[in-house]
């Protein structure tokens, strides 16, 4: 199980996954709970073609397992380890009580300037397609923004919950730089 655990949330096109290929190249194993989703659709058969998708099949692995979505987390070997995008909040709970140190860095960036990097980014796939307006695009994410149930993804609260929060709309150096400050606060316990 790790020493210390990373969790980098934020909303679609944040830039957590840059930030999570820093953490790599710094030595941390990187974990994405998307990774299990879509494999669990792949089991089940399910399509995963927007946020709503990975929702509804999040809910139906948790009917089947509520922790199986952290479960390579809490057994790995690895004792430092950082999560792209863990939303729930029993999630970050189970992972707050069984290991030593978890910490939650939230990339704060508008809806607007993250909605002009999707429209940018023809690579994105799944969850983070480019929709055709602002307003589509906003409404793809809203399944994220509060659900009442706490077994499923719930952004505001992550984002209120969070250790520590990073400006994502400035240049990615920088977003690097604020990162490489939080990690510097951040104690890694002695054995």
């Amino acid at each position: 199980m790790p020493d210390l655990v990373i969790n980098i949330i934020g909303y679609p096109a944040s830039g957590k996954s840059r930030v999570c290929e820093y953490m790599l190249q710094a030595g941390f194993e990187v974990f994405r709970p998307s990774d299990m989703l879509r494999a669990f659709a792949k089991e089940t058969g399910a399509a995963l073609t927007g946020r709503q998708d990975y929702v509804n099949l999040h809910r139906q692995l948790n009917e089947r397992d509520p922790y199986a979505i952290i479960e390579p987390v809490l057994s790995s070997s690895q004792k430092q380890l950082c999560i792209d995008g863990l939303r729930c909040p029993v999630l970050l709970d189970k992972l707050q009580a069984d290991i030593t140190q978890v910490v939650t860095i939230a990339l704060d960036c508008p809806l607007e300037i993250r909605y002009q990097r999707v429209q940018q980014d023809d690579a994105r796939k799944g969850t983070h397609r480019a929709p055709t307006s602002l307003e589509a695009f906003q409404n793809d994410e809203q399944p994220d923004y509060t659900n009442p149930d706490r077994n499923l993804p719930n952004m505001q609260e992550m984002m209120f919950r969070a250790d520590f929060t990073i400006n994502a709309n400035q240049a990615p150096t920088a977003v690097i730089k604020d990162l490489q400050k939080v990690l510097g606060q951040v104690a890694t316990p002695q054995a």
